[in-house]
């Protein structure tokens, strides 16, 4: 076949702009510091990128989620505190209304005033809210659990179960796992204590009748009060414990998630920088390559337009 000037002037057209299509890129990567620009440019780099954009994002959903949750359960786990503070406080103030001699009424109504102001402290705690939600008002957590009531010895009283008192809130805080994050009012104050003088006595009922017997001495009642006051300790005890499990393994999935993303951040680095000494080498060696291009071709070239190109 016969090679005419042509096609030495078409071949060399053609090499001279895949040379400078090659150093408009390479001056963009290094502008840029991606050596992604375009999908052409690594259709599989790109397909990477994509991906780990999509699990950045979702591991970052999931991040947000569990310090929302970690936030909740330290707000319950502080509160659950006090109320066991205030339980133990009960349970004092009955230790010396029963062991100690000759009271009179005085004596006796003060301890059931400070009783009584433990209890409504209780209660008190047990609408503690964060933003506008109560943290132990179950799955309707926009209704306070504990509402004022004049038939009650500590002056409150659990709203009614039929507002989801008792439900359940579960965070998913990754692919497959969902832990709970709260404590209900309902099995603090309404869940028929563990043990004590009656299988259908709560910590409401208790509080109840602990203020009342102290007022009226009754030695009896109190002894089945202190039981029942032990046993919603404990309970308590119980309780706390498994929310501290809760806020061990939400710390735990923290800081595996963090870490992840981290992991993801830095692959993604890896995919989608642009290499710069390695880039900036290839550009000067594609500028002397098209010089030299260009200074070859001026002589092997019928006098043309590319006799007067720089």
């Amino acid at each position: 076949m016969r090679v005419t000037q042509n096609m030495i002037s078409q071949q060399f057209l053609y090499n001279l702009t895949n040379l400078n299509t090659n150093m408009i890129n390479e001056e963009t990567q290094v502008s840029t510091g991606k050596s992604l620009i375009l999908p052409s440019d690594n259709p599989l780099g790109v397909n990477q990128d994509m991906m780990a954009n999509n699990l950045i994002s979702q591991s970052n959903i999931f991040s947000s989620t569990i310090s929302n949750g970690l936030s909740w359960m330290q707000t319950t786990n502080t509160a659950m505190t006090e109320i066991s503070q205030s339980l133990g406080s009960i349970q004092s103030d009955l230790l010396a209304a029963l062991n100690t001699t000759n009271q009179t009424t005085e004596s006796r109504q003060a301890l059931s005033t400070t009783v009584q102001q433990y209890a409504q402290q209780i209660y008190t705690l047990l609408n503690t809210q964060q933003g506008d939600q109560y943290i132990f008002g179950g799955t309707t957590n926009t209704v306070p659990p504990v509402i004022a009531s004049t038939l009650s010895e500590a002056g409150y009283t659990m709203t009614s179960l039929s507002v989801g008192l008792s439900g359940s809130i579960d965070y998913q805080v990754a692919q497959g796992i969902e832990i709970n994050i709260n404590v209900s009012a309902y099995s603090i104050m309404l869940s028929p204590l563990p043990s004590g003088t009656s299988t259908t006595a709560t910590l409401q009922y208790t509080l109840q009748q602990i203020i009342g017997d102290i007022a009226s001495g009754t030695e009896s009642s109190m002894q089945g009060d202190l039981q029942n006051i032990e046993a919603a300790m404990g309970n308590m005890t119980n309780l706390t414990t498994g929310l501290g499990a809760g806020i061990q393994r939400m710390t735990a999935l923290q800081t595996q998630t963090s870490q992840y993303t981290t992991n993801l951040t830095n692959e993604k680095g890896v995919i989608q920088d642009a290499n710069m000494a390695q880039v900036i080498t290839q550009f000067n060696t594609d500028q002397i390559a098209y010089q030299a291009a260009l200074k070859m071709g001026s002589q092997i070239l019928l006098p043309s337009l590319v006799s007067y190109l720089p």
